[in-house]
């Protein structure tokens, strides 16, 4: 972990986080195609950067936003070694975001939460095993994130909602209908379009 935690962060990450984290490094997460899926990115990662991935554990806030709000996720380069930031007070947040939603059976609750953990994470490994990671100008990186949501929708999104019937918060739902308009093609102008229109407003805070 990069800080020091307080008690209730430290809560929200044993408890949701890292047994999901845990089980992709471990081979043990109860979804296949993902696990397939961070299988190959971690290779291509081991492959592209010659070094592991590395966690880091984040109490302070996301240090950068988009349109659709602030990321709970965030991939780095530090000296040329790929790491993941985990932003807790943004995933607390989300987490009760969707806690207050209501939902038919508390089961979807959970299975809402568990994705987007799962996505967020998968995301960042797929910037990582593209090779699309790091400081670049707002052109490039839109051009980045058009491909590596792309990678995202088709390997972590489509599976878990399709495949293995697990619930999509308000975002990743949208994600992943803009995804299926724009014909599971990341050349798509309908796909380019809904990212452009994502990232378009990034910015530092």
């Amino acid at each position: 972990m990069a800080n020091k935690l307080s008690w209730r962060e430290k809560k929200i990450w044993l408890a949701r986080g890292k047994p999901i984290i845990d089980g992709l490094f471990t081979g043990t997460c109860p979804f296949y195609q993902i696990q397939f899926a961070f299988n190959e990115n971690r290779l291509l990662i081991s492959q592209n950067y010659q070094q592991e991935l590395r966690i880091h554990v984040c109490d302070y806030p996301c240090p950068f936003s988009v349109v659709s709000g602030v990321s709970s996720f965030g991939s780095r380069l530090e000296c040329g070694r790929p790491e993941i930031h985990i932003f807790l007070p943004e995933l607390e947040r989300l987490i009760l975001s969707i806690k207050a939603i209501k939902v038919a059976k508390p089961e979807h609750t959970e299975s809402m939460i568990s994705s987007l953990i799962m996505i967020g994470f998968m995301h960042e490994t797929d910037h990582f095993a593209l090779s699309m990671a790091g400081n670049t100008p707002i052109e490039e990186m839109i051009e980045w994130e058009i491909a590596v949501n792309a990678r995202t929708c088709q390997n972590t999104i489509v599976p878990l909602y399709e495949n293995c019937q697990q619930c999509l918060a308000s975002g990743e739902a949208f994600h992943y209908k803009e995804w299926v308009n724009g014909g599971r093609d990341v050349n798509s102008l309908l796909w380019r379009k809904h990212i452009t229109n994502m990232y378009s407003t990034f910015r530092l805070v």
